[in-house]
């Protein structure tokens, strides 16, 4: 028997609620089932599920109230969503009361973890208040918690150099360090602080020093400033000049010869005499003068002209020497004799300086006006003494002090008994000094005062105690040589050649006063061997006689010894023939 079929369809449909999602079930039944009791089912379901669950959104960086001291920042944001269907995610900042985008990133499926750069912010020095925002493709959004950080940024030194004195970079100029500062948020300098380097080594003495004088400075460094700034908030970074070479500083040139002058008593002479005509600088610098040695003579420079005058019924003769100096080194002149000749009138006996007011009598010391001498040294100066008027001189004494304890000068004569009209005496003063650092201007006064007529003068040696080094290594040089010629023609003096040899070597690395020492001992002990060479000549001449007499002697004691035996044996030989 055929089966017959028979259909139904039913339709059930359900909504459900949870707590994240809506879910839509729609169930479609269809029955089919036969005549006998056999029955066949097939059921289809539906479901159409509603997503609403918003992502979770955590920014890992910055850190809530950190410190930065830059604009441009980076958020460092980790998202979490059941879809993993992120499609936005944007950074809102809030430092006005209401949160403004600033940054977004959009893409139909965007990682967990998204980096957003957030450049330059423009608002700079201040506290900041950040959210972040992360929105999924069924449009869930979320918000993060609130991030609050504070920017300053880091102070600047937009340049930083140094600056000398001196237009050459010489040793006379002083070193100025200089540097800008730069704030981006304008906030003030609060402090600062600097360091010196010479040839690449810190020197700490100046620590936090912005000059360096002079007298610090020598030919061959090179200096360093650096520094670094701090705006109350965060220090710089430290920031490095470029290098400052020091270059050697030279002392003014003096060519040609300055002539005497000469002129009347009760006048004077202008302007006759351009230094800068004589003087002249290779570095420019500008150059300064001054008078040495004159008295009574009045010596007026203006700029570089000189004009002389002189009391008034003054006559006689001086010296000057004009000194030229560019701040730092300096030099001299020739020796220059100055004339105020004597005019008729009636004879007065008023004493000035080491001339006379209308008395013709008159002495002069003529000396130089500078010496250099080293620390401890001692040399000999040659002074000369002479009658320069026209009276016969009786009684004059001579005197030699020194303004430093620790230098002695003495004259090898300190008393004339006669000195007649123009007539010029020889003296030598000994300069011994023992002084442990330099010393400039350092004086020695001779003095010499006349009994018949009553006359005095007096003049000054300016010494420059210095003490010996590179400036002076062309002294060694000439001593050296002296030494070698010396060895040369005394051969003795060879076993001193080990000093030389080291001496030159102490030269070559410009350790001058140690190779100064050396060569000063070789040509000493030379000269102590030159001196005790006849006496040794001497002595080995007479040994040499002493021995060949004691020869001659032992070889005629032998020969009487030999005869006396020759005759005692004949004796005793003709005696015993004759016993036979």
């Amino acid at each position: 028997m055929k089966k017959k079929r028979h259909n139904k369809i039913e339709k059930y449909h359900e909504i459900f609620t949870h707590i994240y999602f809506v879910l839509s079930i729609i169930l479609f039944v269809s029955v089919f089932f036969y005549l006998d009791p056999s029955i066949t089912g097939f059921s289809v379901f539906h479901y159409n599920v509603a997503d609403t669950l918003r992502p979770n959104i955590t920014v890992n960086a910055p850190a809530n109230n950190s410190n930065l001291s830059y604009t441009n920042i980076t958020f460092d944001i980790l998202i979490g969503d059941d879809n993993a269907n992120i499609t936005n995610v944007s950074i809102l900042g809030n430092w006005t009361g209401t949160y403004i985008l600033n940054s977004t990133n959009s893409s139909l499926a965007l990682a967990n973890n998204i980096t957003l750069l957030i450049i330059n912010i423009s608002q700079g020095r201040g506290h900041y208040l950040w959210a972040a925002k992360a929105c999924d493709n069924s449009s869930n959004c979320n918000y993060s918690s609130n991030y609050t950080f504070f920017i300053n940024r880091i102070p600047e030194i937009t340049s930083i150099n140094i600056s000398n004195d001196h237009s050459a970079n010489k040793t006379t100029g002083n070193l100025t360090g200089k540097f800008n500062y730069l704030d981006a948020d304008n906030d003030a300098l609060q402090l600062n602080e600097t360091r010196w380097y010479n040839n690449t080594i810190e020197v700490i003495t100046f620590k936090n020093f912005t000059i360096i004088t002079n007298e610090n400075t020598t030919i061959g460094d090179n200096w360093i400033f650096s520094a670094r700034v701090f705006d109350g908030d965060n220090w710089s970074i430290w920031y490095n000049s470029s290098g400052h070479s020091i270059q050697n500083n030279s002392a003014p040139t003096f060519s040609g010869s300055i002539s005497a002058q000469t002129w009347d008593e009760d006048f004077s002479l202008a302007n006759s005499i351009n230094l800068s005509q004589y003087f002249t600088d290779v570095e420019g610098d500008a150059l300064t003068y001054r008078p040495i040695g004159q008295k009574a003579i009045i010596v007026s420079i203006s700029t570089d002209t000189v004009s002389f005058s002189q009391p008034a019924d003054w006559n006689g003769v001086e010296y000057v020497v004009f000194q030229a100096s560019d701040g730092n080194l300096t030099r001299n002149s020739n020796n220059i004799t100055l004339t105020v000749n004597s005019t008729a009138e009636p004879t007065i006996t008023t004493e000035i300086g080491g001339g006379v007011s209308r008395k013709n009598a008159a002495i002069g010391i003529i000396a130089p006006t500078n010496k250099n001498i080293f620390l401890k040294d001692k040399i000999i100066v040659e002074i000369s003494l002479k009658n320069t008027g026209s009276e016969f001189l009786q009684g004059i004494r001579l005197s030699a002090i020194s303004t430093d304890p620790k230098i002695k000068a003495s004259l090898d004569k300190i008393f004339f008994p006669t000195l007649g009209q123009n007539i010029e005496e020889k003296l030598k003063l000994e300069i011994e000094t023992n002084l442990e650092k330099e010393k400039e201007a350092a004086e020695i006064i001779i003095n010499a005062e006349v009994s018949s007529p009553q006359i005095k003068d007096a003049t000054r040696i300016y010494l420059n105690a210095i003490e010996f080094g590179a400036s002076n290594k062309s002294v060694i040089i000439p001593r050296l040589n002296y030494a070698k010629d010396l060895f040369a023609e005394n051969t003795g003096c060879s076993q001193l050649n080990e000093l030389i040899e080291r001496a030159e070597s102490l030269f070559r690395q410009e350790q001058f006063n140690e190779a100064q020492k050396l060569i000063d001992q070789a040509i000493n002990g030379c000269n102590d061997i030159v001196l005790l060479d006849p006496k040794k000549l001497e002595i080995t001449k007479k040994s040499k006689l002493t021995q060949n007499l004691i020869l001659f002697g032992e070889v005629f004691v032998f020969l009487l010894l030999m005869i006396a035996f020759l005759v005692y044996y004949r004796k005793r030989r003709s005696a015993y023939v004759r016993g036979l």
